[in-house]
């Protein structure tokens, strides 16, 4: 059985913890191959979902890695969006999933769940709030028997302080 773990997505990154978000997605590409995982669903959605799909076809270029890379866009709609950065991104994913042929109220719920139920490992964004969509994944996941794995958004990388784990400049 193919090893997939899911990113779910967290739009409001702060500017001052992208690089924290970068390093510790790094973080957790390689420690995700290197334990056999082979496929990386997303939702593809601005903030976090764009910074990985930015990450990974960094890392699947410069170092090679071997996984495949699928969207799960909630409903077809979002592929018209004018984002510069996700028309380019998306086309570095192997397959795209529509979710729903049109938006609803629940569209992003579901397709978390969804994401959820195909991962064996569920890799999150959080605030640290405790409350809202992220809280409501990770009480799903958590009563699905998911591994989780927590990147805290509101922290900021120091390398130069010895602070954070994360390489500068190149980040592949």
């Amino acid at each position: 059985m193919e090893k997939t773990c899911c990113i779910i997505d967290y739009r409001d990154i702060p500017k001052e913890s992208e690089t924290n978000v970068r390093c510790d997605l790094i973080r957790e590409v390689y420690d995700a191959v290197y334990s056999g995982y082979r496929k990386v669903l997303t939702g593809a959605a601005a903030g976090a979902g764009l910074i990985f799909l930015d990450v990974i076809a960094g890392l699947r270029e410069a170092a090679k890695l071997d996984v495949v890379v699928e969207a799960v866009i909630p409903y077809r709609g979002r592929l018209q969006t004018i984002e510069s950065m996700f028309q380019k991104l998306i086309k570095q994913c192997d397959n795209v999933h529509i979710f729903s042929e049109i938006y609803r109220k629940s569209a992003y719920t579901e397709h978390n769940r969804f994401m959820v139920d195909n991962s064996q490992r569920v890799i999150v964004f959080s605030d640290g709030r405790g409350f809202g969509e992220t809280a409501k994944v990770i009480e799903y996941a958590r009563t699905q028997g998911k591994e989780i794995r927590v990147i805290e958004i509101n922290s900021i990388c120091h390398p130069e302080s010895g602070s954070h784990n994360c390489w500068l400049g190149n980040w592949y």
